[in-house]
């Protein structure tokens, strides 16, 4: 699941970063910040999913699941 949920937010944060890249280019700088805070947040999904991949692969997946509860 988290190997899954990881693709899929790299691929959406290509897709923002192509859209920061789309709406400098045409000057409109409203859509650029907008989706810079949304790729910021996705940064976060990104980064917690890596976490717990990390945490998953030094403890084993059962003691992790026993420190979800």
């Amino acid at each position: 699941m988290l190997v899954n949920d990881l693709a899929h937010e790299m691929v959406a944060v290509k897709g923002y970063n192509a859209g920061i890249e789309l709406a400098g280019k045409v000057a409109d700088f409203a859509t650029r910040e907008l989706l810079e805070k949304i790729l910021k947040d996705e940064d976060g999904h990104v980064d917690g999913i890596e976490e717990m991949q990390d945490q998953i692969g030094h403890m084993t997946l059962p003691l992790f699941l026993t420190t979800q509860l």
